[in-house]
């Protein structure tokens, strides 16, 4: 037919009374005795893939039918060949698209995954490195995760859940889990939760990525903040700290309070040019305008008491 000359290249002519095989519709001569063992075998060939060559020297992938038929007492065979060369273009192209996107998941320096609001459906290799387990344990075994939780951080995670699936915000959360060994991992969870519409679940799609090294230096931060702060509350002389721009005061300890007479929410109403005597403010002003050293004895000053006593400092 028509179809048959589109598909072939060949005219009605070229086809009419010629062995496939003469006309080199197989590109592959071993896809032939494969397809003739099989109609001889089977009496019939269903969905061959086999590549076609055109009368222009062009390979197609196609699916070959073969139907043995009795007609006026003598067998014939209605055969049918089907062109499947994009279908397999396109497929191969959803394969390569699929392949970079596994490749780019596997390899991100990120925990990639899918979830239910119980279950774990995927987890990309790195969760082993994170925490020890591979993936497939976590799908397995829906318990494993939360039994690894740190039991100070469960309950936020349940309550923020529930306050993520009601509003629909983004999932942002920080908590600590145990690894494989035991030791402590900071996690940050960071997901999108959309509407799954043929089950009707709410699947969180996210990322999981290490931040304990951070959490651990806020720690120290944390604590070296507390220890100056305790020098600085505790220390026996006075101490303040002042905006270099405004020259109000920020944070002054109790020795100040005490020495000069403010109570602390006077001082931070203040400036460092209200406890000068008035003759010795542009002194101030042009002192503090000259670059200095981070630590550096400013000199010898006159301070200004709450009671109106000048002391020298």
């Amino acid at each position: 037919n028509a179809a048959a000359e589109k598909l072939t290249g060949y005219s009605r002519a070229d086809l009419l009374g010629h062995a496939t095989a003469e006309d080199n519709i197989f590109a592959r001569q071993e896809e032939r005795e494969k397809g003739l063992g099989m109609l001889a075998e089977k009496g019939q060939v269903d969905a061959f893939e086999f590549k076609l060559r055109t009368g222009t020297e062009v390979e197609k992938d196609c699916f070959l039918y073969i139907e043995v038929l009795e007609l006026k007492g003598q067998p014939h065979a209605l055969i049918q060949v089907v062109d499947v060369t994009e279908q397999k273009k396109t497929a191969q192209t959803l394969q390569d698209v699929e392949r970079k996107y596994q490749l780019l998941v596997e390899q991100s320096p990120v925990v990639v995954y899918s979830s239910d609001p119980d279950n774990w459906l995927y987890l990309s290799p790195k969760v082993e490195q994170l925490l020890g387990y591979p993936p497939e344990d976590y799908i397995k075994n829906n318990t494993l995760w939360e039994s690894h939780l740190h039991p100070d951080d469960r309950a936020m995670l349940q309550n923020q859940t529930q306050k993520c699936l009601e509003t629909g915000e983004m999932w942002q959360v920080e908590y600590r889990s145990f690894h494989r060994d035991g030791h402590i991992v900071w996690v940050r969870d960071e997901a999108k939760i959309l509407l799954d519409p043929q089950s009707g679940e709410h699947i969180f799609h996210g990322i999981l990525y290490d931040i304990t090294e951070r959490k651990l230096a806020e720690e120290k931060l944390r604590q070296s903040e507390a220890q100056y702060r305790y020098l600085f509350e505790n220390n026996p002389h006075p101490m303040w700290a002042y905006d270099l721009q405004t020259l109000q005061f920020l944070a002054v300890n109790e020795s100040a309070v005490d020495k000069y007479g403010y109570s602390k929410e006077e001082f931070l109403g203040m400036t460092i040019a209200d406890i000068r005597p008035a003759d010795d403010v542009q002194r101030l002003l042009e002192n503090i305008a000259q670059p200095r050293l981070a630590l550096q004895h400013s000199g010898d000053w006159r301070h200004k008491l709450k009671n109106g006593e000048v002391i020298d400092v």
